[in-house]
């Protein structure tokens, strides 16, 4: 009856433990999201380049129960609600999703209690395109870890921003 409970009580810290590993994860990309979308205010594109690779590791870092974290809905919303359309990050958001996402990602939409909490509508049509093209072309075995890529994109990002003169 000893041994029961303690493994009872074992398992449950280890739920609670993952719970606070889930919420620290979801603090952390909120707060490079956040500090990505200043530096996109300020221009500072040097700062959105680290805090770009940032992320991609975050994401790319495997935990010792063999889970990864990605973004999280207020992080994805915050994103697409404060940076332009052509934005790297928001290509990145979308490739977690394409190519490491999984279905328990996903939640009823009586779950939407604000715009917050519900993933925007511009985000889940570019899933469903990179869902429906993945196969294709030289994006088939992309590497979502690849920082460089990201970064590459965003130099050519601002680049465009620079010439059309609306940075």
């Amino acid at each position: 009856m000893a041994q029961r409970y303690i493994k009872k009580q074992k398992k449950e810290e280890k739920g609670q433990c993952q719970d606070a590993v889930q919420e620290a994860m979801r603090n952390l990309y909120c707060m490079l999201i956040k500090l990505y979308i200043f530096c996109d205010k300020v221009q500072d594109v040097t700062s959105k380049r680290i805090l770009l690779a940032a992320l991609v590791e975050a994401s790319d870092t495997r935990r010792k129960d063999d889970s990864y974290h990605y973004p999280a809905i207020a992080a994805i919303a915050d994103a697409y609600t404060n940076i332009p359309a052509s934005d790297p990050l928001r290509e990145f958001l979308v490739d977690c999703v394409v190519y490491q996402g999984s279905p328990s990602w996903m939640h009823d939409e009586n779950d939407c209690y604000d715009e917050y909490n519900c993933y925007p509508h511009e985000f889940c049509f570019a899933v469903m395109i990179g869902l429906m093209t993945k196969e294709e072309g030289s994006l088939a075995n992309l590497d979502v870890g690849d920082a460089k890529y990201y970064q590459d994109k965003l130099d050519q990002h601002e680049k465009r921003m620079e010439e059309e003169g609306g940075n």
